[in-house]
């Protein structure tokens, strides 16, 4: 449940996160942040509707958007150079599920194990863990 809260609750302020990232990018690169913001926004909602139709792994479809030797690749060499971005990504997950666990403990008066999702929660994901 507390990695259920790192990625899907605390994944949209990542996703915030880049959108932010790619559009000081867009600032420092010289375009006018009222063409900047609609890029950055229909970039990272057109992305998230190819993901949701297509049943390929993530790094499929990234490949398939990322030409040999073109401005993609050349992006993001500088973002997997020493696998830093997902080291990252995953960092901050962890962070997440350890402050969780925490908040879990602090607020909670059920031993830690004890726990059980609520019955539509352990429905949900059961049928997300069927559709991979």
């Amino acid at each position: 449940m507390h990695a259920v809260t790192a990625i899907s609750g605390s994944g949209p302020a990542y996703v915030y996160a880049f959108m932010e990232a790619l559009n000081q990018a867009a600032k420092i690169l010289g375009l006018p942040l009222d063409l900047a913001r609609p890029l950055v926004v229909q970039t990272v909602l057109g992305t998230a509707m190819m993901a949701a139709q297509q049943k390929e792994d993530f790094a499929i479809l990234r490949r398939q958007v990322t030409s040999p030797g073109g401005t993609t690749e050349a992006a993001l060499t500088e973002l997997y150079r020493d696998n830093v971005f997902t080291k990252l990504v995953v960092s901050a997950a962890r962070a997440a599920e350890r402050r969780s666990r925490k908040m879990a403990e602090e607020h909670s008066t059920v031993p830690e194990g004890k726990l059980r999702p609520a019955r539509g929660f352990r429905r949900l994901i059961c049928a997300l863990q069927h559709e991979s």
